[in-house]
């Protein structure tokens, strides 16, 4: 198993390392709930002060079951680094989803760590719990190695062998192996575990310091 934790130091001071997560005490409810109620109070601020940006779609899916869904995607600055902001609400039946992610650019524009925080709640009872990636870029690049993504683009763009069985049929036990990596790495606490209330104050912090250098991705 490959864990997606990123092997570089390129996260804010606030984000705390899995393996140090591991030493740590489990979560008291009531810490829990503070926890819960700082990310509801920085995601509806930061909404509210960028509601004109924000992205609103709402379906009816099978069943006529109603969907709902609100987002705002941007870039945030914390000094000279830069990194993709990303908060989504989400309703399905009545269960609600709250994310916020955050994704650090390198000096070229691609995306590298990558990691997001995660609530849902169902009868008014969440647990924010956080999602790692790991290095995107360096994970792009391995599936290339490996032959799970294609190396080379055609003059029009598109992945020439994007399309072919073979590539398909690697993809899907790759996605397969994925989903019993992240089994494991929840199991393991690596990945996938609730959040302290220092961690999700740090987050607070780091988003009200930078909010001014915030660009929504309409004005990019």
């Amino acid at each position: 198993m490959r864990a997606k934790i990123s092997e570089s130091n390129n996260h804010p001071a606030f984000y705390v390392d899995p393996q140090e997560r591991l030493n740590q005490p489990a979560l008291e409810e009531s810490e829990i709930k503070k926890v819960t109620d700082r990310f509801n109070q920085i995601f509806d601020d930061f909404m509210l002060d960028n509601i004109a940006e924000a992205q609103e779609q709402e379906s009816i899916g099978l069943n006529f079951f109603d969907s709902r869904e609100i987002s705002i995607n941007g870039l945030i600055k914390d000094g000279s680094t830069t990194y993709q902001l990303h908060m989504r609400d989400s309703l399905m039946f009545n269960w609600q989803t709250r994310t916020i992610s955050l994704q650090r650019l390198d000096h070229q524009g691609y995306g590298r760590e990558y990691w997001g925080y995660d609530l849902s709640e169902l009868a008014d009872i969440g647990v924010v719990t956080r999602r790692d990636k790991g290095d995107i870029r360096v994970n792009v690049l391995r599936e290339q190695e490996i032959g799970l993504a294609p190396k080379y683009l055609s003059p029009s763009g598109q992945e020439d062998d994007l399309l072919s069985s073979e590539l398909i049929r690697r993809q899907l036990d790759h996605i397969k192996n994925e989903l019993k990596n992240n089994q494991l790495e929840k199991y393991m606490g690596l990945n996938n575990q609730p959040v302290s209330l220092v961690e999700i104050n740090g987050l607070a912090d780091f988003i009200n310091q930078n909010r001014q250098s915030f660009i929504p991705n309409a004005l990019i």
